[in-house]
């Protein structure tokens, strides 16, 4: 019983053993069929093999997409949710036969990628006795990369933080991006990578554990404003201040597609849950509602002057849009507006709605963080350090709310208890970007000198 079992085209045997002694170098247990003895029915011991394996890694090239028996073992894999596929720089994607096409595929150079995918289908280094020691099929496929969502990362889950750093306010990793302001951040699903935008229109996938990019999008003429990843975590919005939004894959440098309607700058694109649909707000006084399948927008919204965030609630039924003293509530069905939150001294510069589905919180320039309740549309709570807040991330519990501001600093709020948990100090430069972990372990803030800081969010008592 096999670890990881390699399906490869003959034609490509230096890549494949490059990855599979990178893989054994890891402490794992890799067949191939260079493993076969002379004399053994090559046919039965590759079936028994292919069975017995945790994780089946198909390397797509031009002369394996058309081979049966690499499509055979691929499929099987498939059934089994143990399918891990990777492809070589020479391959037209195009070419990946059905229904392999609509996975996520990485680059086989890309080990980060194969080895987090080993992670996230529970298979660790030394847990699978040798080949010799008969030993049942391992049950452990729930987390397995396949399908349209789970299969899609473009980075897998390597494990975060080694260690808990309780208490610190430290950061744990520091990145020195360039020369360039982080305009926007946030984490892919699997939680190992992030994606930052800057004032140079340009997308960048970085490996959290290092900062190395790994790949590069341009295409936004200057600032890139606002990122949110689909939950299919392949697919990426970005909207930026030529007034555009596009649509990436995270396996392709090119926008799938463009979405033009605005008139000026693209501050925020707010995601609808369970639908393939992102609610964009720009500086022209609108925002609008956008089919990703389509570049024509569903509906307009008019809210009459500039506008610097949204949010949707998690039934995708409410949005909220923040502008300068007010937040207004939207009816995303017939976009009608609904009422108006007043209370603000200034522009506010940040929304979003709790998971509960009954709140939504706010901050902006007079420094204050504000709870609201959607039925009464009553404030019931505000906090803050009266500081000019530039942007904040909600916790995947809704409990706590990140916050970076003009001063330098990030803070964790408690919520519902008002109550300040930790300040965070580790930029030297106005915080303009932050983001929560999907896990809610770890933070990470960009500032306009082009440092990202990631943050322990272990120990502090918040829950996840």
């Amino acid at each position: 019983m096999s670890d990881v079992f390699i399906s490869y085209s003959k034609s490509r045997q230096k890549e494949t053993k490059e990855l599979a002694a990178d893989i054994e170098a890891r402490g794992f247990n890799v067949w191939w069929d260079t493993d076969m003895s002379p004399g053994e029915p090559f046919q039965d011991v590759i079936s028994n093999e292919l069975a017995r394996a945790r994780a089946v890694v198909v390397i797509w090239t031009p002369t394996s997409v058309a081979s049966n028996w690499v499509k055979s073992e691929a499929g099987r894999a498939l059934k089994r949710n143990v399918l891990i596929p990777v492809y070589t720089p020479d391959l037209n994607l195009d070419l990946i036969p059905p229904p392999f096409d609509v996975l996520h595929t990485e680059l086989v150079t890309n080990r980060d990628a194969i080895f987090g995918a080993l992670e996230r289908l529970g298979i660790r280094p030394g847990e699978t006795p040798l080949k010799p020691q008969p030993a049942p099929p391992s049950r452990r496929y729930a987390l397995a990369l396949v399908g349209a969502s789970a299969a899609a990362c473009a980075l897998a889950a390597i494990p975060l933080l080694k260690g808990r750093v309780s208490g610190s306010d430290k950061p744990v990793r520091t990145f020195e991006i360039g020369s360039n302001t982080i305009s926007a951040i946030v984490y892919t699903f699997a939680g190992n990578g992030i994606l930052l935008g800057d004032w140079d229109g340009a997308i960048s996938l970085r490996d959290i554990q290092n900062g190395s990019e790994v790949r590069r999008f341009d295409g936004h003429s200057h600032v890139v404003w606002s990122l949110a990843v689909l939950p299919d975590s392949h697919r990426i919005i970005s909207g930026g201040d030529d007034g555009l939004l596009r649509l990436w894959d995270l396996a392709n440098v090119h926008p799938i597609r463009e979405f033009k309607g605005h008139s000026d700058e693209v501050w925020s694109v707010s995601l609808l849950a369970g639908q393939d649909k992102v609610l964009s707000a720009s500086l022209d006084g609108t925002m609008k509602l956008w089919d990703l399948s389509t570049d024509i927008p569903i509906r307009t919204f008019n809210y009459g002057s500039r506008l610097l965030c949204a949010a949707t609630t998690p039934d995708g039924k409410i949005a909220v849009s923040g502008a300068n003293g007010a937040i207004q509530m939207w009816n995303v069905a017939d976009g009608s507006r609904i009422n108006v939150l007043k209370g603000f001294d200034g522009e506010i510069t940040s929304v979003g709605a709790l998971p509960d589905g009954k709140h939504v919180i706010s901050a902006g320039v007079d420094g204050v963080i504000r709870l609201w309740e959607l039925a009464s549309t009553q404030e019931v709570a505000k906090f803050g350090a009266n500081r000019k807040i530039s942007a904040f991330g909600i916790s995947p519990s809704g409990r706590t709310v990140i916050a970076g501001g003009e001063d330098a600093i990030v803070q964790l709020w408690n919520i519902r208890e008002r109550r300040l948990m930790k300040s965070f100090n580790g930029h030297a430069a106005a915080v303009e970007s932050v983001a929560i972990s999907p896990d809610g372990r770890s933070a990470a803030s960009g500032d306009r000198k082009s440092v990202v800081n990631i943050w322990n969010l272990e120990g502090t008592e918040w829950g996840i």
